[in-house]
C-alpha cells in the first residue's frame, strides 16, 4: 500500500518530525490537532469552541490534501483540558459533524503542552469505502440517460466536470464529444451512458464506450462534490460493469490519474486489476 505524509507547515511538524496527517491505502489518520493559528499560536485564549472550530478546520484541511473530506471521518478524539468545556467543544464538533455523526471519544487530560491550548482533537477516515446509511439515507438510483431530458442532465454534468478537471482534456476533443451525446456511449455503438439521481437531481454520471471487439471502457466517472459521500460512484461503476457483461463485453478497461484516488478505490473494490500507475482492467470473460 501507498503511503502519504500530509504537513501543514508547522513548526512542532519539523521539530518533532511528526505528520498533521497520514494515509495508507483507504485510511487516513489525522494527528491531534489544537486551535492555532499559522505561527502556532493558539487563538481565542479561554475560548474552547473558537479552539475546537478553528482545529476542526485544520482537520479538515488536512484530509483534502490526503485525498479525502470531513464526509469520510469515522472516529473523532477529543481531549479536554478543562472539563466543563465538553458542552462548548461538542457545539463546535455538532456543527462539523451533524450529518456524518461518527463515533467518538471524550477524555479530560492534565494539560498541553502550550499552556493556552484548551482542546486538541484527532481524527480518523476512511476514503471511499464509508457511506453515511440511516434511517434518513435517501435512495440513489441509476439509470440509463436515454430520453432528451436525461441526456441533457449528463451534458450539464459533462460542463460541471471539464471546469472542475479542465487539465485532463487537453488533446481531447471534449466539446465536441459533449455536444454529440450519446456519441459513443449509446446502445446503437454497444455503450452505455449512466446517470445517477439523488433525490431527483442529477448526482453523477459515466459512460462505458467500445474500445473494440469485446472490450470496453469505463469514461467519464464524475459524481459533484455536494453528492459525494452516498456510495454515488460505486453504484455507477457497478451498474457500468453489470452492462458490460450484458453487452458481451469480455474485458473492461479503466483510466484515472492520481488526483481522483476514491475513483482508484472504486475500481479496487470492484475487482479491477492495476495495469499501470493510472491504468486499469476486469477481465469478465
Amino acid at each position: 500500500m501507498r503511503r502519504k505524509n500530509v504537513n501543514t507547515g508547522s513548526p512542532w511538524e519539523e521539530k518533532l518530525a511528526y505528520s498533521r496527517a497520514v494515509r495508507v491505502g483507504t485510511t487516513v489518520h489525522v494527528s491531534a490537532t489544537a486551535g492555532l493559528d499559522d505561527a502556532a499560536a493558539a487563538v481565542a485564549k479561554g475560548d474552547a469552541y473558537s479552539q475546537a472550530r478553528r482545529a476542526l478546520s485544520w482537520i479538515q484541511g488536512a484530509l483534502f490534501k490526503a485525498g479525502a473530506d470531513i464526509k469520510d471521518v469515522v472516529h473523532t478524539r477529543v481531549y479536554l483540558k478543562r472539563l466543563e468545556d465538553w458542552e462548548a467543544v461538542g457545539r463546535a464538533h455538532h456543527e462539523a459533524f451533524e450529518r456524518i455523526k461518527p463515533a467518538t471519544t471524550i477524555v479530560q487530560v492534565l494539560g498541553f503542552i502550550n499552556p493556552d491550548i484548551l482542546v486538541e482533537i484527532e481524527a480518523t477516515a476512511k476514503v471511499g469505502v464509508t457511506e453515511r446509511v440511516d434511517e434518513d439515507a435517501r435512495s440513489v438510483r441509476v439509470i440509463q440517460a436515454i430520453s432528451p431530458e436525461n441526456v441533457a442532465m449528463v451534458r450539464q454534468l459533462f460542463e460541471e466536470y471539464s471546469q472542475l478537471r479542465g487539465y485532463e482534456f487537453r488533446g481531447v476533443n471534449f466539446e465536441a464529444e459533449m455536444a454529440d451525446l450519446p456519441g459513443p456511449y449509446s446502445p446503437a455503438k454497444a455503450g452505455r451512458l449512466l446517470l445517477a439521481t439523488y433525490e431527483g437531481e442529477a448526482a453523477g454520471m459515466v459512460g462505458l464506450k467500445k474500445v473494440q471487439e469485446g472490450q470496453g471502457e469505463i469514461k467519464r466517472l464524475y459524481v459533484p462534490p455536494q453528492y459525494r459521500g452516498n456510495g454515488i460512484g460505486k453504484s455507477l461503476v457497478a451498474e457500468a460493469v453489470r452492462q458490460a457483461r450484458e453487452a458481451g463485453y469480455r474485458k473492461v478497461l479503466a483510466d484515472t490519474d492520481l488526483n481522483m484516488r476514491i475513483a482508484m478505490v472504486i475500481f479496487d473494490e470492484h475487482g479491477f486489476k492495476r495495469t499501470a500507475e493510472n491504468h486499469f482492467e476486469l477481465d469478465l470473460a
